[in-house]
């Protein structure tokens, strides 16, 4: 997966100015056009799963946790996000006990009602850290494929903000020619129903 200290090298690769002042800039726009791109479609890349050991009959939401779309719990039930209980609906589950009703979810766990024991896998859509990513080596939700969107994106910005030092972009533009053909790279691995007699058709 792409990191932000690969993104500022390579932008930096295509500038004179290499100051700590700037890349600290630099890493802040990124921050915006990684959320801007994120934001732009459910992209498939986004869908993700982990298997999970109850502890109390709760599992850790993963760090890059943003909606849940499914649980198994091992293999003998199958939650959507039509079975998530209310407060009230919990704890009438707790108390009758049996066979799992449903979940309930704060911002760290996901708890099943009745609790019970095992493994969840848990199926849900990635999001990025609320603080953002550090100018590191860690891995971002996005692929390797999205580094020439970024990098033009950035470098964009550095053109305008390089014409006046004192004033920095109003916004972070994202490149339409990578955004396009990433979406219809995105369309591409995604099936889509459509009301025709040979089954799910890829969007063109």
């Amino acid at each position: 997966m792409l990191t932000t200290q690969a993104v500022l090298d390579r932008v930096f690769t295509r500038i004179k100015d290499n100051s700590s002042t700037l890349r600290v800039k630099m890493l802040g726009w990124l921050d915006s056009a990684m959320r801007d791109a994120w934001s732009e479609r459910a992209w498939i890349f986004l869908d993700k799963s982990v298997t999970l050991t109850l502890s109390g009959g709760s599992i850790t939401l993963p760090a890059d946790f943003g909606d849940e779309t499914f649980l198994n719990v091992g293999d003998q039930y199958a939650l959507t996000t039509g079975d998530k209980l209310t407060p009230t609906e919990a704890l009438k589950a707790d108390v009758r006990g049996g066979d799992v009703w449903g979940y309930t979810i704060s911002s760290t766990a996901i708890t099943l009602h009745p609790a019970t024991t095992g493994t969840v896998t848990l199926y849900y859509t990635a999001k990025m850290p609320d603080a953002g990513y550090a100018d590191d080596t860690t891995e971002t939700i996005f692929p390797m494929e999205f580094l020439p969107l970024f990098e033009r994106s950035l470098l964009a910005a550095f053109y305008e903000y390089d014409v006046d030092a004192d004033r920095m972009p109003l916004g972070i533009q994202l490149d339409t020619e990578h955004l396009r053909k990433l979406k219809k790279l995105d369309n591409g691995r995604k099936p889509l129903p459509q009301l025709n007699n040979r089954g799910l058709v890829r969007e063109k």
